[in-house]
């Protein structure tokens, strides 16, 4: 993608300038997107070839105090730590009414409690970066505003539970992309991202040089759709300040330190603007004294370290920020780790490619067969088409070897022989959950979590409930004559009445109505689809 200087805004090329300069003065800059294989591939070059004594990681300081739970050998991705501050409603008004005889308790809560979730995945460049730090015995600080001071823009009574804090919003929505769409033939961002990014060759993107330069504008030329004024609004000047002043103050204490700066790609203009004019900027007294004050807030958030999932990573799903189709990625990243650990590279990247092609279509053919209303349509003429028709489109494309859009559309020509729109909705369900994976994390025996989710947990494993994954799974509950049954039968009841997406009843008795009475067992269908649900029903009802 590489963009000549003299084409980019006089305000990008000076950044490019001063992000080359930043690096003679030891601070090196990783604009990343959250959750990106490429981006983790180029980070792990940058910190093999610089070895940095500090690597600095864009997420509330408050991350501090489960550094050891993140870094613990028991923790597997898919995880996420999930943030809370409790704010008291005298704290979040900004300016006092007058009561009136109608205010009441009732309609006012006291307090609110805010939610926030940051997910990690084996390929997400913030995980990449924590694994080397530790390999490496890098110093990790976490460098972005405390999560109760990243509230204070709201006062909205019924807070929002689900939030991330690797929102993408701006990167999806400015006109930069939208031009981009549209001059590249892409159907939305993720394709220009994977067209741009994703599926360059492996050595281009082991360059870091050039790969983050490439990074960097095209998130540079993003943020420039939005005003100062917008920026101000949402948080992410206050946000980036604090940024500043930590890696300011870092250098200015140890000046020989060697330090990695991962951050999304949106706030890395900010970032190098305020460092570099004309020369190293550090903090002042006064940011410093702010700054201060500012990370004592830490305590005031809760942090929990929890199981995570592919379907909730998912962007297919509902999730606000990185890459959709985990399993897919997870796949891709596995092919650049057996590429990055060849030998001798006696075979290219574009190789490995393929063979991860050939195994993506087979799988997915493999599940369409396994449908009840299968008709012969992934059999091993339509595989090959479709694995023939990847490679095509890819070549056609300038691609190095087929990508997840290359996937789909050799999969919707070479597996439908019918209509699109009379197309079943569970085939594309199908192909959707073989990309989207069913992967569930893990976290170390003895991690602190809420009383109430510790009590959900125990329950689960007291019952026998399969938690290894996301898969949907059948029992069968004799609830008249094994009190351990009508126990568990009672534990599904009331997670069905919490709404919290575990089980749903398939057969059994009708109480309520009186309805099928002598009927002797229950048939459930559970699947831990959404563990930070039960977190956050559970959590609300405190």
């Amino acid at each position: 993608m590489t963009i000549s200087h003299s084409l980019l805004p006089e305000r990008l090329s000076k950044a490019v300038e001063s992000l080359k300069a930043l690096q003679q003065e030891q601070i090196y800059f990783a604009p990343v997107r959250h959750h990106s294989p490429a981006c983790s591939y180029a980070l792990k070059q940058l910190i093999k070839e610089v070895q940095p004594t500090h690597i600095l990681i864009e997420a509330p300081s408050s991350f501090e105090a489960i550094i050891e739970q993140l870094l613990h050998s028991d923790t597997k991705p898919p995880i996420a730590v999930l943030c809370q501050t409790e704010k008291t409603i005298d704290q979040l008004m900004t300016s006092s009414e007058p009561e009136t005889e109608d205010d009441t308790d009732d309609i006012t809560p006291k307090s609110i409690t805010y939610s926030a979730f940051y997910p990690f995945c084996h390929y997400s460049p913030e995980w990449l970066a924590m694994q080397m730090a530790k390999k490496q015995q890098a110093d990790i600080q976490f460098i972005d505003l405390p999560w109760s001071l990243q509230t204070d823009q709201s006062i909205d009574y019924d807070s929002d539970y689900n939030r991330s804090l690797l929102s993408e919003t701006y990167l999806k929505h400015n006109q930069y992309i939208q031009r981009l769409m549209q001059k590249l033939h892409c159907r939305d961002h993720d394709e220009v991202w994977e067209h741009l990014f994703e599926l360059k060759d492996y050595d281009e993107i082991a360059d870091w040089q050039t790969f983050f330069v490439d990074t960097f504008v095209w998130c540079a030329m993003s943020r420039l759709d939005y005003t100062q004024e917008s920026l101000i609004a949402e948080g992410s000047v206050q946000r980036e300040q604090y940024m500043l002043t930590a890696i300011g103050q870092l250098k200015k204490s140890k000046p020989q330190a060697k330090i990695v700066v991962v951050t999304g790609g949106f706030h890395t203009l900010a970032l190098i603007e305020g460092l570099w004019q004309n020369q190293l900027i550090l903090p002042k007294r006064s940011d410093v004294i702010q700054f201060n004050r500012q990370q004592k807030n830490s305590a005031n958030d809760q942090t929990w370290l929890i199981r995570y999932s592919f379907d909730r990573l998912d962007a297919l799903n509902g999730y606000a920020s990185g890459m959709p189709s985990p399993a897919y990625y997870q796949a891709a990243w596995q092919s650049i780790l057996h590429y990055d650990k060849a030998t001798n590279k006696d075979q290219s990247g574009r190789e490995y490619r393929q063979r991860l092609t050939l195994a993506l279509l087979s799988e997915i053919a493999d599940k369409l067969r396994q449908q009840p209303n299968y008709n012969s349509s992934t059999g091993f003429v339509p595989l090959k088409s479709a694995i023939e028709q990847a490679t095509l489109l890819a070549d056609l494309r300038g691609h190095v070897g087929a990508g997840r859009y290359d996937l789909f559309d050799a999969i919707q020509s070479c597996f439908i022989k019918e209509s699109i729109d009379n197309t079943h909705s569970e085939f594309w369900l199908s192909v959707q959950s073989c990309l989207s994976g069913n992967l569930l994390g893990n976290v170390p025996t003895g991690t602190s979590q809420p009383p109430l989710v510790n009590d959900v947990y125990s329950t689960l494993k007291k019952y026998r409930f399969k938690l290894d994954d996301t898969n949907p799974k059948l029992t069968h509950i004799d609830i008249y004559r094994k009190p351990e049954h009508r126990q568990r039968s009672r534990f599904l009841h009331l997670m069905t009445f919490l709404n919290v997406g575990f089980a749903n009843r398939l057969d059994g008795p009708n109480y309520i109505h009186g309805q099928r009475l002598n009927v002797m067992f229950e048939d459930w269908r559970y699947a831990l689809m959404n563990p930070l649900m039960i977190f956050i029903k559970i959590i609300k009802l405190r």
